[in-house]
């Protein structure tokens, strides 16, 4: 066959072969669209039904299937059939395509490859030759490939459009971006988060006793109408309920007044219950008994005298003071507190000991920190004040009256 059926048939070819890249583009363009609604759909899917890992697992393999059948159909396919062993040219079908787009040899292209296959006519070589060359003459300068073009761009701006859309609900979207991080991890196990989620401050704590307690509860995401505060202190077989109502913030705020004992509360809203905490009540330490051994100065050869819970006294100046004290804990330190001085006493476990010598009257307070440096609440003042020593005095008890001297000049006193 001469080189103008071939010039014609290589040019269908090539048309041909466009025509396959064309249909492997929109296909692709098709894949993206199918690709943005599985997407979509199977995450709303677990958003809604919020699948285990069986149930993800599934999703996962049909959304991985439906993409893989939807890609080796609209797009790997077409390029394959420029492969001669995929071929699909088919030259009375490109014919007819390319004479369509050219009025000039719409019916000349065909009959010439008509005459090429119709086999049963028997039509010479020179016929044939020569309604290849008038082809030939017609479109010599008209390029067959320039028939093919991408024209569905109204799908690609709709498929761009529905990704775009996808991938933004995807991510802004709470509860949708939840949902795609539990398929990505189909093979996990996620609990669904609770419709509340509690802060509770100040969750378990130690206060002493006569305290005021205030209790903070903050919820997210959702805020519920009113919340039930259950409480319930050593003494109280039950636990008590109290409905709390949220600010204008969505906070709610409670306060217990002087604990006198421990107390457990936990927060309920709906179904939904926090941990138990625990708000244990510390007593401060105080004064069980104290015993001050009074010790006159030496010179005045006067006894020593024990004082038993009165710290208080009237002594003379140099008088020395001994204190011990038994607290009602452990102490880690105390202190003897006057108006212009802190004086420390020696501490062992429950009992703290110290002296004073005194050189002026003062007032005093007694300290005591235990073992968790908790200190003793309004302590008791007492006094210790300072009676003068008086010089010696001599009285003449006899004669007792006036006497004449005899010879001797002496006189006898006493008796």
């Amino acid at each position: 066959m001469n080189s103008y059926y071939q010039n014609i048939v290589n040019r269908l070819k090539q048309t041909n072969r466009k025509q396959n890249l064309v249909e492997s583009l929109t296909g692709l363009v098709k894949v993206v669209l199918i690709f943005s609604i599985s997407i979509l759909l199977f995450v709303l899917i677990e958003a809604v039904f919020h699948l285990g890992s069986l149930g993800r697992t599934v999703l996962v393999a049909l959304f991985g299937l439906l993409n893989l059948v939807s890609l080796l159909a609209l797009f790997v396919l077409p390029i394959l059939k420029n492969l001669s062993l995929f071929s699909n040219f088919d030259l009375n079908k490109t014919a007819k395509y390319v004479g369509e787009k050219n009025s000039k040899v719409k019916d000349e292209l065909l009959n010439a490859v008509q005459l090429l296959n119709d086999k049963s006519n028997n039509y010479s070589k020179e016929l044939i030759e020569a309604a290849f060359k008038k082809v030939y003459e017609r479109t010599e300068k008209f390029k067959f490939t320039g028939t093919v073009q991408f024209t569905n761009y109204k799908l690609l701006r709709y498929s761009s459009s529905v990704f775009i859309f996808t991938f933004l609900l995807v991510i802004l979207t709470p509860f949708l971006n939840d949902a795609a991080g539990r398929i990505i991890n189909y093979d996990k196990e996620f609990i669904e988060p609770p419709k509340y989620v509690f802060t509770v401050d100040p969750g378990n704590i130690d206060v002493t006793k006569g305290e005021d307690v205030r209790l903070e509860v903050r919820t997210t995401p959702d805020v519920p109408p009113y919340i039930e505060l259950k409480t319930k202190t050593t003494e109280q077989a039950a636990f008590e309920s109290t409905d709390l109502q949220p600010d204008s913030a969505g906070n709610f705020y409670y306060t217990l007044r002087s604990l006198n004992s421990s107390t457990q509360y936990f927060v309920q809203a709906e179904d939904i219950v926090t941990d138990t905490y625990k708000i244990n009540v510390i007593s401060r330490p105080s004064v069980r008994k104290l015993e001050l051994n009074i010790t006159p100065p030496s010179y005045t050869k006067l006894k020593s005298q024990k004082q038993i819970d009165n710290g208080s006294s009237t002594v003379l100046p140099g008088t020395q003071l001994d204190y011990v004290i038994t607290s009602t804990k452990p102490l880690s330190s105390a202190q003897i507190k006057t108006d212009d001085k802190e004086i420390d006493l020696d501490v062992s476990k429950f009992e703290a000991s110290g002296r004073i010598t005194v050189k002026k009257e003062f007032n005093y307070t007694i300290t005591l920190n235990d073992t968790s440096d908790i200190e003793n609440e309004n302590p008791v003042t007492y006094s210790i004040e300072i009676t003068e020593d008086q010089h010696p005095q001599i009285e003449i008890v006899k004669p007792g009256e006036n006497v004449e001297l005899g010879l001797e000049n002496i006189l006898t006193a006493g008796n």
